[in-house]
């Protein structure tokens, strides 16, 4: 028998362990689990969301990882939020707000899950080459506060009984808004499932950027935001919250019963705001419906930082735009709330979507982003949206709010 020497055999063992631990492996990565779904419906992008707060928040980076890199570089670092430079977010922007605002833990948990799901997408897709660095949950946080920076105008009406048609309790609202390719392009309906004693709710907004802006909950409550130019002004120590984060606590944790309008004014007054607001604040429950709008501003030296305005004289709608009217004697001017509220008064018959897309459009103007009209009794909702700044309106969209809360769900 022919015999190797011992030598020669170490070196052949030696050589192909080396090659083996240099061959490129095969083994690929495990898919994450993603607590998301994303599907398109009549041209609209939604994205429905359920789990903890950090897997849906993992699930929102990781399905829209693209959109959220589109809105970081084309919206956050736009000139009219970065003062002309991209630079200026570093610089100026991102100090600023952290060092004046508040974030809560619930924030700071879907930041760093909106993240962390985009790079498990495309680590890619978090570089900001105009800033040379990649994306930070605190970035995600200061984007929460640009509505506290480059305000909304909007306008919005609620209208019930005798007005309408029916049973319903129609909920119409302008969004408008400073438009970029990629804020109209990436507007989208967002679905988030219950989760613990919060409410499920559906907002129309954009991916990476929390807050309500317009959101419906699954206890039957409307809220869609509007500005008032007023400044706020806090005490030493004290920090501002951003208007919309507060807005998503309402949205999250009121009932439509009858203490909803102190609950809600309740917890805005606990609060210092950087720019005064209006909340259009609807409901229609079981043991009580309506709408009253909810001024709020941070001015210092006041005994309330919020005033919840009813209907007038009983009428059975109310409205507003972007000027308090029980806590301001100046703005009342307004020519978009005035041909709503025309319209309102005069029309005849009982209103019904059709006419209630009337009264939405004589409110609608050239920087308007997009346009709601929902139900809150029936769950029915239409949408309108610009997908070009200041271009024509897609079709409408047409979708079911209680059909979407109910698919919630693996």
């Amino acid at each position: 028998m022919r015999t190797f020497p011992l030598a020669l055999i170490l070196v052949f063992a030696l050589s192909a362990s080396s090659l083996l631990g240099q061959a490129p492996s095969t083994a690929t990565k495990p898919k994450p689990t993603v607590t998301g779904r994303l599907e398109t419906v009549e041209g609209m992008q939604v994205l429905t969301l359920w789990g903890t707060l950090k897997q849906r928040s993992f699930a929102e980076g990781y399905l829209m990882a693209e959109a959220i890199d589109d809105l970081v570089d084309n919206f956050m670092l736009s000139r009219r939020v970065s003062f002309g430079s991209p630079k200026a977010w570093d610089l100026l922007v991102r100090p600023a707000v952290l060092g004046r605002f508040r974030f809560s833990e619930d924030d700071r948990i879907h930041a760093r899950g909106v993240v962390a799901g985009m790079k498990a997408r495309d680590p890619a897709s978090i570089r900001i080459e105009a800033l040379g660095r990649d994306l930070q949950p605190k970035d995600l946080l200061v984007a929460s506060c640009i509505p506290d920076m480059v305000g909304l105008f909007c306008s919005s009406f609620v209208a019930w009984g005798k007005e309408t048609q029916g049973d319903t309790l129609l909920f119409g609202r302008n969004l408008d808004y400073f438009a970029t390719k990629a804020l109209t392009q990436r507007t989208m309906i967002i679905v988030r499932a219950p989760r613990g004693e919060r409410r499920g709710w559906v907002s129309l907004g954009w991916p990476g950027i929390r807050g309500c802006v317009t959101g419906f909950s699954d206890a039957g409550v409307g809220l869609a935001i509007h500005d008032v130019m007023v400044k706020g002004k806090k005490e030493r120590g004290e920090r501002f919250t951003s208007r919309i984060l507060a807005l998503q606590e309402l949205i999250e944790t009121l009932d439509s019963d009858p203490e909803i309008r102190s609950t809600a004014v309740r917890q805005l007054d606990a609060l210092r705001f950087a720019l005064g607001g209006n909340g259009m604040l609807a409901w229609a429950g079981k043991e009580a419906s309506g709408a009253v709008v909810l001024e709020f501003d941070g001015q210092k030296g006041r005994e309330t930082r919020c005033t919840d305005r009813e209907p007038v004289q009983g009428e059975p709608f109310v409205l507003c735009s972007n000027h308090h009217r029980l806590r301001s004697e100046k703005g009342h001017g307004c020519r978009r709330y005035a041909r709503i509220r025309s319209f309102l008064e005069t029309t005849k018959a009982p209103m019904d979507f059709e006419a209630g897309w009337k009264a939405i459009g004589e409110g609608t103007v050239g920087g308007t982003l997009y346009r709601v009209l929902a139900d809150l009794r029936s769950g029915r909702m239409e949408v309108d949206r610009r997908l070009q700044p200041r271009g024509p309106f897609a079709p409408r969209v047409h979708v079911n709010l209680r059909r979407l809360m109910e698919r919630a769900h693996p």
